[in-house]
């Protein structure tokens, strides 16, 4: 007997709301609870997305109903979905094993998928794409909200927060507006290869500086982009020496290019609301809760920087060290090429003057009893302290693959760790 077609989507909806809703009145989820929560929820939206726009093609299911679909499926099950993985099992099992969770849910669509034959056909290879499907959207979106409840994996959780929502500002928020606009991907693609290439590269200079920001709230902040997930410390290095909101300036960029390489209004007009947001309600729940937690120092900074108009030098509250080895000449060149630049607010020292440990590379000193970074990224640290142009380059540098893969370039080409000897 076949279940209504109009049935399948009210309970596809309805059953997962009213479970989550049930769930969050027992469990009564902390600010980073929740905060987890939303975060897990949010990263199945571009994941749901992208999977179920290339179901059909690859032969794993395909939605036989008409009218208020969202990526390729009818939105009530878009979102019952998204309330089925992203919040009922991170709210009714917080400790179980991440592998228990992912077979308790395999089993589950076993056993529903069939069911909501009506609504969904599924093909010969729908087992295929439901192993992905986890792979790529349960596990990681459970990953990202237990970190973010624990306070654990830092690293790790900024990684999924900065790839979440590049999904969400620069797929979905443009796919459902253009959508609804009668407008189409194709005009992107129907530019040629090197046309595209141009979009991509001019897109990458904001894109540097706003995951260069991330990392920077990461590694010298100890927190996240998120508020409910904030840095301890304030954070006045990296972009944040030239601005004070590069991640909002990134946004704000990033949605203007795509919106002109897509000739899309609706793109362009949600790049405006991006700047009207951040300006009006961000900007001041921002210098409420900044000005709450660092007072006069946090005042200091941004009267030195502006919020969306970069500085050409930068502003240094700590005074840094760059040490290199005096019998290196390739470490004495690149100290005298820094020094000729007139850094601002950045030292060279010897590196046998190390206070506390014989080194190995040349390394940077933030100043700000923050860790100390060694080799390629000292080096691109040392650039952010020359000029606008200097520290893009010193910001890009420093991306985690980036790096390590500029690292192994210049190990392999005769500039591997050595130790240097401490007088002391």
């Amino acid at each position: 007997m076949s279940i209504d077609p109009g049935w399948i989507r009210v309970l596809g909806l309805a059953i997962p709301v009213i479970t989550t809703a049930i769930l969050w009145r027992w469990r009564r989820p902390n600010k980073r609870s929740a905060a987890g929560v939303l975060l897990g929820c949010l990263w199945l939206i571009p994941t749901l997305v992208a999977f179920n726009l290339m179901a059909p093609a690859l032969g794993w299911w395909r939605f036989q109903v008409d009218g208020a679909m969202l990526g390729g499926m009818p939105a009530d099950l878009f979102f019952g979905w998204v309330f089925l993985w992203g919040a009922i099992p991170l709210l009714a099992a917080p400790r179980l094993a991440v592998a228990w969770i992912v077979l308790i849910v395999f089993v589950f669509d076993l056993v529903a998928m069939p069911l909501c034959g009506p609504v969904v056909h599924l093909d010969g290879r729908w087992l295929l794409g439901e192993a992905l499907i986890l792979s790529v959207g349960l596990v990681p979106a459970i990953l990202l909200a237990r970190w973010t409840a624990e306070g654990s994996n830092l690293y790790g959780r900024c990684l999924l927060q900065a790839i979440c929502f590049c999904g969400l500002l620069l797929w979905v928020l443009p796919a459902v507006l253009m959508a609804n606009a009668g407008e189409s991907w194709n005009v992107l693609l129907a530019h040629p290869w090197r046309t595209i290439c141009i979009w991509l590269q001019l897109m990458m200079v904001p894109a540097v500086m706003g995951l260069s920001a991330v990392q920077a709230f990461a590694r010298r902040g100890g927190g996240t982009p998120l508020p409910f997930d904030p840095p301890t410390r304030l954070v006045t290095s990296g972009p944040y020496a030239y601005m004070s909101n590069p991640m909002q300036s990134c946004a704000l960029a990033l949605l203007g290019l795509w919106g002109l390489a897509l000739e899309s209004k609706t793109t362009l007009l949600a790049g405006l609301m991006v700047f009207v947001f951040a300006v009006g309600l961000a900007g001041w729940h921002q210098r409420m809760e900044l000005d709450a937690r660092f007072g006069a120092l946090w005042r200091g900074w941004r009267k030195a920087v502006h919020a969306f108009w970069p500085r050409w030098r930068p502003w240094v509250q700590h005074q840094a060290i760059l040490y290199v080895d005096d019998d290196c000449r390739m470490c004495t060149s690149l100290g005298r090429w820094v020094t000729a630049r007139s850094p601002v607010g950045l030292t060279i020292v010897s590196a046998a003057d190390h206070p506390e440990r014989a080194l190995s590379r040349v390394t940077y000193d933030p100043g700000d009893g923050s860790v100390e970074d060694e080799g390629v990224a000292a080096v691109a640290r040392a650039l952010e302290h020359i000029n606008l142009a200097y520290a893009w380059f010193g910001w890009c540098a420093r991306l985690p693959l980036v790096s390590s893969l500029l690292q192994g370039m210049v190990d392999a080409s005769g500039g591997g760790p050595r130790q240097v000897q401490s007088p002391s």
